[in-house]
């Protein structure tokens, strides 16, 4: 999967084409305006690929496709994720949001890092940095790791090798709430 900065209509716009270089769309003005900044600040590379039946289903001249996009922080990146002491508004903003990422990778139930993202997103309305917004964007993805780790679980048992029984089940939902 590729990625290319456009400029539309005064606004950066990304293009994103398949592997043989087959158009797929663009990303959304609202996120392509702030992953533009990272990507050009080398603090961030990106990988992506279209998931089998991603095609949104709208009218058939308007064809949509759902691209998963996975970010990488280059050496110079880490800073994204590292505390530092802030001096404006936004810098705090982002040690907020940094403190509940950090703490969203600890949880164990999806719904409650589902429950943090949708508790954060008013705080989208405020001036905040590109790396801010980075981690705002990634908190569902934390959660739909939690979910596929919590799904695995559910099939494999609390001791990993079999599948639960009834009291088993019970269990383990104990030992993870």
């Amino acid at each position: 999967m590729f990625f290319e900065v456009l400029w539309q209509d005064q606004q950066r716009v990304m293009a994103v084409d398949d592997a043989m270089g087959e158009p797929l769309g663009h990303l959304p003005r609202g996120v392509s305006s702030w992953l533009v900044e990272l990507l050009h600040d080398g603090w961030v590379q990106l990988t992506g690929y279209k998931p089998a039946g991603s095609l949104c289903k709208q009218a058939e001249y308007d064809r949509r496709w759902r691209v998963r996009i996975g970010v990488l922080l280059t050496a110079s990146g880490r800073q994204i994720v590292e505390p530092r002491r802030p001096k404006t508004k936004p810098e705090v903003l982002h040690q907020v949001v940094l403190a509940a990422y950090q703490q969203a990778q600890r949880y164990i139930r999806a719904d409650l890092v589902r429950e943090l993202a949708d508790g954060l997103r008013p705080i989208t309305c405020q001036v905040l940095l590109p790396e801010t917004r980075l981690l705002l964007a990634l908190l569902p993805g934390v959660a739909r790791e939690i979910r596929h780790v919590e799904a695995l679980h559910r099939q494999l048992g609390p001791d990993g090798n079999h599948p639960p029984s009834a009291s088993g089940a019970a269990q383990f939902a104990q030992v993870t709430e």
